[in-house]
C-alpha cells in the first residue's frame, strides 16, 4: 500500500508543474490581451476624433439647410405679407363698394319713404279733387236747377211781359256760364297738372325702382365678382404670388444664391478634404483592422488552445483527483479486502487447525474403531453371537462409518468456501489492480 502512494507522488508533482505552466500561460495571454486593448482603445479615440469631424461637417451641413430654411422662410414671409397687402387692398375696395352699397341703400329707402309720401298726398290729392268734383258737380247740378228754374219763370214771365230784368237775367246766366266754364277749365288745368305731377312722381318711382333693381343686381354681380375673386385668388395664388414677390425677391435671392455658392463651394472643399482624410484614415484603420483582426485570431487561437490545454488540464485535474479518490476508495476497498483476506486466513487457518485437529481425533477415532472391529471381529471369531449382536455390531459400524464419512464432507465443504473466497479476494483484487493501471495510463496519454 506505501508502495502504491510512493508511485503517484511524481505524478502528483508533474500535474502540478503542468498546472503551474498553464497559469503562466494564462497570465500571459491576459498580458497579451491587456496590450490589444490598449490599443483597441486607441483605435476607439481615433475613431471617436473622426466621428467628431464628421458631427462638425454635419453641423455645417445643418447650418447650410438652416440658412436655406431661411431664405425659404424669408420668401414664405414676403409671400404672406404681400397676399396680406392685396388682401387689405381687396378689403378696402371691398369697404368702399360695401359703403356706396349701403349709401346707395339709404338712398333707396330716403326715396321710398318719399315716394310713399308722394303717393299719401296724391291720394289726398285725389280725395280732395273728387270732393271738389263733387262739389263742383252739386253746384253745377244747383245752378242748373236753379238756372233752369229761373229761365222756366222767366220764360213764363217772358210769355207775360217782356221787361228790362230779362236781359239783366240773361247777362247774369251768360255771366254764370261764362264763370262756369272759367272754373271747369281751372278744375280741368288742375285736374291736368295733378295728373302730370302724378306722372312725374310715378316716372321717379319706376326710376328709382329700377335704379334699385340695378343696385341689388350690381351688389349681386359685386358679391359674385368677390366670390370669383376669391376662388380666383386662392386658386391662383402661388402664380400671382410668384409675379408679384419676383422683384422684391431678386436681391434677397441673389444674396442667398451667393451665400448658397460660397457655402456648397465650401461644403464641397470640406466634403473633399473631409473624404480625402476618411479615405486616408479608413485605409489606415482598414490595415490597422486587419493587423489587429489577424492578431486576435491569433490571440483567439492561442486563447482556444489555451482554453483547450486548461479544459484538459481541468479535465486531467478532475480526472487525477477523481483517480485519486477511486485510489483511496480502492486502497480503503484493498485494505479491507486484505482485513478480510487476514480473517479468511485466521478463519482458514483456524479451520485447518480444526480440520487437522478433528482429522487427528477422527484418525484416532477410526483406529480405535477399526481396533474395535478388529477386536469384535475377533470376539466375533472367537465367540460367536446371536445375530441380534451381529447385528447391532454392524449397525454401530455403519454409524461410525457414516460419521466418518459426513466429517470428511463437512471438512471437504469448509475447504472448498474458503477456496472460493479466497479466489474471490484475487480476482477483486486482480480487477481493482487493472482498473487502476488503466486509469493512471490514460492520464499519463492526456498528459
Amino acid at each position: 500500500m506505501m508502495s502504491g502512494r510512493g508511485a503517484g507522488v511524481p505524478e502528483i508533482e508533474e500535474l502540478n508543474r503542468i498546472l503551474t505552466v498553464e497559469r503562466e500561460l494564462v497570465l500571459k495571454t491576459q498580458e497579451n490581451y491587456r496590450i490589444l486593448k490598449e490599443k483597441f482603445l486607441g483605435i476607439s479615440r481615433e475613431n471617436e476624433f473622426l466621428k467628431q469631424e464628421h458631427l462638425k461637417l454635419q453641423e455645417g451641413s445643418e447650418k447650410y439647410e438652416a440658412v436655406e430654411r431661411r431664405t425659404r422662410s424669408s420668401v414664405r414671409e414676403f409671400k404672406v405679407d404681400t397676399i396680406e397687402e392685396l388682401q387689405n387692398v381687396y378689403r378696402k375696395e371691398l369697404q368702399d363698394q360695401n359703403g356706396q352699397i349701403e349709401k346707395l341703400r339709404l338712398d333707396r329707402m330716403d326715396l321710398v319713404k318719399e315716394n310713399d309720401q308722394l303717393l299719401e298726398e296724391i291720394a289726398e290729392l285725389n280725395a280732395d279733387l273728387d270732393d271738389f268734383k263733387r262739389r263742383e258737380k252739386g253746384k253745377e247740378m244747383e245752378m242748373k236747377g236753379n238756372f233752369d228754374r229761373k229761365l222756366k219763370e222767366i220764360m213764363m214771365d217772358n210769355e207775360k211781359r217782356v221787361s228790362p230784368r230779362l236781359s239783366h237775367y240773361e247777362q247774369t246766366i251768360e255771366h254764370l256760364h261764362a264763370q262756369l266754364q272759367g272754373k271747369e277749365e281751372v278744375i280741368l288745368e288742375k285736374s291736368r297738372a295733378f295728373s302730370a305731377e302724378i306722372v312725374a312722381k310715378n316716372s321717379i318711382v319706376e326710376e328709382l325702382k329700377r335704379a334699385e333693381d340695378s343696385l341689388i343686381s350690381k351688389v349681386t354681380n359685386l358679391e359674385a365678382t368677390i366670390q370669383n375673386l376669391n376662388v380666383q385668388l386662392l386658386k391662383q395664388s402661388n402664380e400671382s404670388e410668384l409675379q408679384l414677390t419676383i422683384d422684391g425677391l431678386k436681391l434677397k435671392n441673389e444674396i442667398l444664391l451667393k451665400e448658397r455658392m460660397d457655402l456648397e463651394q465650401k461644403m464641397r472643399q470640406d466634403q473633399r478634404e473631409y473624404s480625402r482624410r476618411i479615405s486616408d484614415i479608413e485605409e489606415k484603420f482598414a490595415v490597422r483592422i486587419t493587423e489587429f483582426e489577424k492578431l486576435c485570431e491569433q490571440k483567439d487561437g492561442q486563447m482556444e488552445e489555451l482554453q483547450m490545454q486548461l479544459e484538459k488540464a481541468e479535465k486531467l485535474r478532475e480526472d487525477f483527483e477523481k483517480c485519486e479518490r477511486n485510489r483511496q476508495i480502492e486502497e480503503e476497498h484493498r485494505e479491507r479486502l486484505e482485513l478480510e483476506v487476514k480473517d479468511l486466513y485466521a478463519k482458514l487457518q483456524k479451520a485447518g487447525d480444526d480440520r487437522q485437529n478433528s482429522e487427528t481425533s477422527l484418525k484416532l477415532e477410526r483406529d480405535r474403531l477399526e481396533v474395535s472391529l478388529v477386536t469384535l471381529k475377533k470376539q466375533l471369531e472367537q465367540t460367536p453371537e446371536s445375530p441380534q449382536n451381529v447385528e447391532k455390531l454392524r449397525k454401530e459400524l455403519r454409524q461410525m462409518e457414516h460419521k466418518l464419512s459426513a466429517e470428511k464432507e463437512k471438512r471437504q465443504s469448509t475447504i472448498r468456501e474458503f477456496s472460493s473466497a479466497f479466489k474471490r479476494v484475487e480476482r477483486q483484487q486482480k480487477v481493482f489492480q487493472e482498473k487502476f493501471r488503466e486509469k493512471m495510463t490514460i492520464s499519463f496519454d492526456v498528459l
